[in-house]
């Protein structure tokens, strides 16, 4: 598989796990955020972990609410 389609893969697997939680994104600014804080280099990489399941996206998701909604835990 191409990293083209890993990034596309990952990038649905996002889509649908926002999906899931009745999220959407307006831009890919949350989740290059969230790559570099989990310490990816940038948003491709990140989504190529969650095509080759390194990251699951369910856990991506969580940390990308939790980090829109800063809800005190």
């Amino acid at each position: 598989m191409t990293i083209a389609n890993k990034v596309r893969l990952g990038r649905l697997a996002v889509g649908l796990a926002l999906r899931q939680c009745g999220r959407g994104l307006v831009s890919d600014l949350p989740l290059v955020r969230l790559a570099s804080g989990l310490g990816y280099p940038d948003l491709e990489t990140l989504l190529v972990a969650i095509a080759d399941h390194k990251l699951s996206a369910g856990d991506v998701v969580d940390r990308l609410i939790a980090s829109v909604d800063h809800t005190p835990q």
